[in-house]
């Protein structure tokens, strides 16, 4: 089988022990590679440096909170190989993304939780969601190195692969997602990294993303007033993925990996 590069940026040792680093992939013998990247001032620091050290040419950047079901590189191979059979040269693929009118394309478990869009997969997305991306070191796709901070470095790799005229994927390949809601208002360095992609992709907007549709630029102190009176009139809502249907993860588990029992080699 061929192999992965997986690279993560790590910032809670605890998070990555129990997420990424409990999956199967990095448990077993595997020739998959796994970098693992700290103390890096950025994440398009994190992951170009991945690139340069990656042996492998499939490479997967993703979050220290994901959890990946066993046979998920067999299945996100056998997923990008259709496609480039298909359409030759892609840019970028994963697991939730959203298309060019605005719908979402995706299938991903959220604790103890499953979205899966109505849009059938794999779909052609403007982006996709940073929690996991991945991509060929052949299509010569890096990151932005002038990004600031640690958000919107994947719509800006999808804008990139969208002005060389390759298409981005999001495919029926999910992966557990275990992060934590953020409680109402947002970092800086989200409202940084979308105003820089907002005049990096000014011709190109408006750009459909998963957190909202980039159009014009955003005020942190705006956005933080809003979520104060918010607060103050008990206006709270509940996490996006709060009603979702209920799974059980470890039935989920036993029944992807049985599924995939003898159709291609283990990792």
């Amino acid at each position: 089988m061929t192999s992965i590069t997986f690279v993560v940026p790590v910032a809670n040792e605890d998070t990555f022990r129990k997420c990424l680093l409990s999956s199967r992939t990095f448990q077993a013998a595997s020739d998959h590679e796994l970098i693992v990247q700290r103390g890096r001032r950025s994440a398009a620091d994190a992951f170009n440096d991945g690139l340069d050290r990656a042996r492998n040419d499939l490479v997967v950047c993703l979050h220290e909170d994901v959890m990946l079901p066993p046979s998920w590189p067999q299945r996100v191979l056998s997923e990008i190989e259709k496609l480039e059979a298909k359409h030759g040269m892609i840019g970028v693929v994963g697991c939730a993304g959203v298309t060019r009118d605005g719908k979402t394309a995706a299938h991903i478990y959220r604790h103890e939780r499953e979205f899966h869009s109505p849009l059938p997969l794999p779909a052609v997305v403007e982006t996709l969601d940073e929690m996991l991306i991945c991509f060929r070191r052949s299509s010569n796709l890096r990151f932005d190195d002038n990004l600031p901070s640690f958000f919107g470095y994947a719509v800006d790799m999808c804008m990139q692969a969208n002005a060389r005229s390759l298409q981005n994927f999001a495919v029926d390949v999910p992966c557990f997602h275990q992060a934590k809601s953020r409680e109402g208002r947002l970092p800086k360095g989200f409202f940084v990294n979308w105003n820089y992609l907002c005049e990096k992709w000014k011709p190109y907007l408006p750009i459909h993303t998963l957190t909202g549709t980039l159009h014009h630029k955003r005020s942190f102190v705006l956005d933080n007033f809003k979520e104060f009176v918010k607060e103050r009139l008990g206006c709270v809502s509940e996490p996006w993925w709060w009603n979702l249907p209920t799974i059980d993860p470890d039935r989920v588990l036993r029944e992807i990996d049985e599924s995939h029992v003898g159709s291609a080699p283990r990792d």
